[in-house]
């Protein structure tokens, strides 16, 4: 059996995963900060600030810009 370190990204809005592999850990300070290091995030995947930061895959964080587009739009337009 083998097995491959790492840890899932996980949409906050979806659920959908990708699993990103570990890399190596960087030390600072003579060891005593250690930092592990992982594969990039896939292209679109990113953070929003939405009240708190949320995990978006590339469907979500398309669907809620546009949301939030649209929502800006009427203000500025609904507002006269």
């Amino acid at each position: 059996m083998s097995e491959v370190e790492g840890k899932n990204l996980v949409c906050d809005v979806c659920g959908r995963t990708v699993f990103l592999k570990y890399v190596k850990t960087e030390e600072y300070d003579g060891g005593f900060t250690k930092i592990r290091r992982y594969e990039d995030k896939p292209a679109g995947w990113n953070s929003m600030l939405l009240w708190r930061y949320r995990t978006l895959c590339p469907s979500c964080a398309e669907r809620i810009g546009a949301a939030i587009d649209a929502v800006i739009s009427e203000i500025k337009g609904g507002g006269e």
